[in-house]
């Protein structure tokens, strides 16, 4: 218990008597939990043997999604994804319940991003006319929290990821449309408003984050849809400390990474995309890129 008074796990009221403290307390949620298991469970047991598969691989940072440290680790030429469908179903539960809790942390890109000026004005007032598709968007905190702070906006509103995950939604506003999709195959609705992606790219290295981007670049209606990217945006220099951390895991469990604005702009253009701006967010670094496609 020592230690754990030490980290702020626990208080000492006296010897051998002990109480909780707000971090005890966070430590119950569902999501705490679920975020504890996972990390320790895949990326701490990658972790201890990380100097062993740099070694191995010329102390060079991972490019291949099948045969990266987490391959390395649990003996398997899966994606991470694929090989947590392959376990009991609490790992992906636990995955997707973590998600969820880390995004409903921080305040929502809806909150400070200008959605009325930048994606209402000017869509299709039309209740038909597909709005806003959100890809890999888990079990839809973001579209419920767009729904209930534009409850008047007119258009669907899409969600997309893969069968086991959408499955797994419990509880979605009956407005939202599910729909089962593999990022990476051809985008199957053309014309949106919006494509939106949250923390999805950073899961990947660069080739497949430019063949998801191309699939969607296709479905894009140039001068009308755009693409919305909610990521971290580092400096190109001097990048702050939770950022780096997400980085090093997106390393370690996907031989993903987090990018700078050098690196944004070099894979959005290259999948024939152009930027109109990075919007930076309220805490942490995470912010939102905002992409067109030109005729």
């Amino acid at each position: 218990m020592r230690v754990l008074v030490d980290i702020g796990f626990a208080a000492e009221v006296e010897e051998e008597v002990f109480s909780a403290t707000p971090l005890t307390i966070q430590m119950t949620l569902p999501a705490s939990q679920a975020c504890t298991r996972h990390h320790f469970d895949f990326g701490t047991r990658t972790l201890a043997q990380l100097p062993a598969w740099f070694k191995s691989n010329g102390y060079q940072s991972p490019t291949s999604v099948t045969s990266g440290p987490l391959q390395s680790i649990f003996n398997t030429d899966l994606k991470s994804f694929e090989y947590w469908a392959t376990l009991p179903s609490n790992v992906l539960q636990d995955f997707n319940t973590c998600m969820t809790g880390n995004r409903g942390s921080r305040p929502s890109w809806i909150e400070w991003f200008p959605v009325e000026h930048n994606v209402l004005r000017g869509a299709k007032e039309d209740d038909d006319a597909v709005l806003i598709v959100d890809v890999a968007g888990g079990r839809g905190h973001d579209l419920e929290a767009f729904r209930r702070n534009f409850p008047d906006a007119k258009g669907r509103m899409i969600l997309q990821d893969l069968p086991g995950v959408i499955d797994g939604v419990r509880e979605l506003d009956l407005r939202i449309e599910r729909m089962a999709y593999d990022m990476f195959l051809p985008q199957p609705i053309e014309g949106a408003r919006v494509y939106f992606l949250h923390f999805v790219l950073h899961d990947w290295p660069d080739a497949p984050a430019a063949q998801i981007l191309t699939h969607i670049a296709a479905a894009m209606k140039p001068g009308y849809s755009k693409l919305v990217l909610g990521e971290f945006i580092l400096p190109n220099t001097g990048a702050p400390f939770i950022a780096s951390g997400f980085d090093w895991q997106m390393m370690v469990l996907h031989s993903g990474m987090e990018r700078s604005e050098r690196q944004w702009r070099k894979l959005i253009k290259g999948a024939g995309l152009e930027i109109v701006g990075f919007w930076e967010g309220k805490e942490g670094g995470e912010g939102i890129i905002e992409v067109v496609k030109n005729g």
